[in-house]
């Protein structure tokens, strides 16, 4: 029992990364970011650490691409101008949000600095079954009949909550159109319960926060899952 418990247990690595782009030997871009790896047994690794290294190629391809060439210009633009020119930057972060014997939950945020003022802000989240690798989904974790329908109700509450504030500009969305916007298979799992985020600017223009919606869970009445054990370290 113990030699099967020992198999079970993987350990997920963070490995820092950074690196410049430069344009007349100025440095235009700067890039940090970390590309997870998971180590262990009874988990498909090379799968998994497949998919991240995926992700992190997309954001390489926009990064190398249109942010350089964008901050490029803005560079050239202030050398005409005379003025100072501070360097773009763009930030990849993940965090482990939620580990147990059989849910892993990871969430990725990006960040793009455009100059002084100008930021954009992504962040979602990636939610697997374990040991099967299998990319899980939000109404698996509800102890609902219809738990897809339940989840849905419940998020388009909030949200009609947050329009009925007196400082909210949200628009008038109806349900179907919400949960679109929401993309409710991008989640994260925490000790608490489940997360879901719309990006910036997404229902506002000139939006700089992201809207944040979370719906509580009893990890005891969960349906798909034990108890949690501790979550694993970043390193």
């Amino acid at each position: 029992m113990r030699k099967e418990e020992k198999q079970s247990r993987y350990q997920i690595k963070f490995s820092p990364y950074k690196q410049s782009n430069r344009l007349q030997e100025q440095v235009v871009l700067e890039k940090v970011w970390v590309v997870p790896s998971v180590k262990g047994t009874g988990f498909p690794v090379h799968k998994w650490n497949d998919y991240y290294q995926k992700v992190m190629h997309q954001w390489q391809k926009r990064w190398d691409g249109e942010l350089y060439w964008r901050s490029g210009i803005a560079f050239a633009t202030s050398m005409e101008q005379g003025r100072a020119f501070l360097p773009w930057k763009a930030e990849l972060t993940q965090t482990v949000t939620y580990q147990s014997e059989t849910v892993l939950s990871l969430v990725t945020e990006v960040r793009e600095q455009w100059g002084k003022t100008q930021c954009r802000l992504i962040k979602y989240g990636d939610v697997w079954h374990l040991p099967s690798g299998i990319p899980a989904l939000p109404w698996e974790f509800l102890n609902e009949k219809n738990g897809k329908k339940h989840l849905k109700q419940k998020l388009y509450q909030q949200f009609q909550e947050m329009r009925q504030r007196e400082d909210s500009h949200l628009p008038e969305l109806t349900q179907k159109q919400f949960c679109k916007l929401c993309h409710i298979d991008q989640f994260a799992r925490t000790e608490q319960g489940l997360e879901f985020y719309i990006p910036q600017r997404t229902l506002i223009q000139g939006q700089e926060g992201m809207l944040t919606f979370f719906i509580p869970l009893d990890v005891n009445q969960t349906k798909s899952e034990k108890e949690p054990i501790q979550p694993v370290r970043q390193s």
